[in-house]
């Protein structure tokens, strides 16, 4: 072991311990609530949900839900078909992204650099 792990060692166990800590305390507040939790008179939560009214609650509306917005967004693709058409030509005008202002002819209009070019200097 050398001397830098055996530092760091008491450090690791110390951070593990600080990061537990707080999860211990959380797992035990709820119990130690529930040993002095009584029903007082007038506190009548009412019967319980089903097993099938809960699996429809907590399952069967968030899946409803997930379903509705995926047809809303895969529908309006689907019904208008695909872009490309093979076979057919391309009806947009073309763009150059990123190329001078002035358009192409002004790229033809440069003037040649003089000398060589590329990595190796020699193109």
């Amino acid at each position: 072991m050398t001397r830098r792990s055996a530092l760091w060692r008491p450090r690791l166990v110390a951070r593990t311990y600080a990061a537990l800590l707080p999860l211990l305390a959380l797992t035990a507040s709820p119990s130690a609530y529930a040993l002095g939790n009584r029903r007082y008179d007038g506190d009548d939560p009412g019967p319980g949900i089903s097993v099938l009214a809960g699996v429809a609650i907590y399952i069967g509306i968030p899946l409803l839900v997930s379903v509705v917005v995926a047809v809303l967004t895969f529908a309006p693709g689907a019904t208008r078909g695909p872009r490309y058409r093979p076979g057919v030509g391309w009806r947009a005008a073309p763009v150059w992204f990123g190329g001078p202002s002035a358009g192409a002819a002004a790229a033809d209009d440069a003037p040649r650099a003089e000398g060589t070019g590329g990595v190796s200097a020699e193109w």
